[in-house]
């Protein structure tokens, strides 16, 4: 193991993946955020601690799984390469993809809805804050907490059953005027 994620790897496999650009891309940003230097700096010091002292007989065991991993190592290479010719965009620069993919209509659907979920999780937590604050006292306590919680679960529930009976109750309001215009038709 290198340091810095950096690798020393003999790899056929890893060498051709870590070619694609968003691949590469991928890694180089996350060797620039923190989180990522966070993430290999505990990764460098976990190997140092805990593999490096057992390499030697790694060492050892390595020569008899050494043509497997090998074999294993074609294989993967030779699926990854399969890929490539069969799903060519993999190929493609990472701000190409980015652009393909945000302007498919599904993109902005699934933004819609995240937007929307977003919306109804901070309106959740606002109601559990509401009614902690009158359940605590300024006092904080566990039974503070469950009270919050079952009253948040009741608020809520009864929002969601009256938002379904105002959908359903339209709804049928549709049908029946379908219906009524069908035989009326007929």
């Amino acid at each position: 193991m290198a340091t810095n994620g950096e690798t020393e790897s003999h790899s056929v496999f890893l060498s051709h993946l870590g070619s694609l650009p968003v691949v590469s891309d991928g890694v180089t940003y996350f060797k620039g955020h923190p989180v990522g230097q966070r993430s290999l700096s505990i990764s460098q010091s976990v190997y140092d601690t805990f593999v490096k002292p057992f390499s030697p007989y790694l060492a050892k065991a390595n020569v008899y799984a050494g043509p497997y991993v090998t074999k294993a190592d074609q294989f993967a290479d030779s699926g990854l390469a399969q890929l490539e010719e069969r799903v060519p965009i993999v190929k493609e620069p990472t701000e190409k993809l980015k652009e393909r993919i945000t302007s498919l209509p599904v993109y902005h659907t699934a933004q819609d809805a995240l937007a929307f979920s977003n919306e109804k999780k901070d309106y959740a937590f606002k109601v559990y804050n509401d009614e902690y604050n009158k359940a605590s006292n300024g006092q904080k306590s566990l039974v503070s907490v469950a009270k919050a919680g079952i009253t948040t679960t009741f608020i809520l529930s009864t929002q969601t059953i009256g938002w379904i009976a105002g959908y359903l109750t339209a709804k049928k309001e549709e049908v029946k005027e379908a219906v009524d215009e069908k035989s009326a038709s007929e």
